[in-house]
């Protein structure tokens, strides 16, 4: 006997931030993960299961960086402290320094070879992939927005 997808799903707090309907109704979608996978005759223990999956839970993480204000009597600048070493963390990380620095998107054009030369034995630098077009894009369409949202919601 087959499973649907049940709309009660939606509402539940495991679920409701990364559950859709897949492309019919035996499917579920992940917006996380960008997967939609088959409810087959497991129904919510599928969703579990995906939930529960190593890529799932690698791509839920929350993002381990963040700024500090250092003590400086000429300028307040940051020192950018990561705890986590992978790819999504350093880009984010190197998009939130070039902001608050004001650099310009062509000056951070080449981090992604200048952080290879500097660390050759890091995984995360190898594969360190943040040009200005997509320095720009992350700006405009990811961080300013959520900032965006951020600052209003606290007004």
């Amino acid at each position: 006997m087959a499973t649907y997808f049940k709309e009660e799903w939606l509402n539940d707090s495991l679920f409701e931030k990364w559950l859709v309907i897949g492309s019919d109704k035996k499917s579920a979608k992940c917006k996380i993960c960008q997967v939609e996978f088959n409810l087959s005759n497991m129904g919510r223990r599928a969703v579990i299961s995906h939930m529960d999956g190593k890529k799932h839970v690698h791509k839920s993480k929350p993002v381990s960086c963040f700024f500090m204000p250092a003590q400086s009597t000429s300028k307040k600048q940051a020192i950018l402290i990561v705890d986590q070493c992978d790819k999504s963390c350093a880009e984010i990380c190197s998009v939130l320094h070039a902001v608050q620095n004001n650099f310009s998107l062509n000056s951070c054009n080449e981090n992604g070879l200048l952080y290879q030369k500097m660390f050759p034995d890091s995984k995360t630098a190898k594969s360190y992939e943040m040009g200005r077009t997509k320095l720009g894009y992350v700006i405009n369409f990811g961080i300013g927005p959520y900032f965006h949202r951020l600052l209003t919601k606290n007004i």
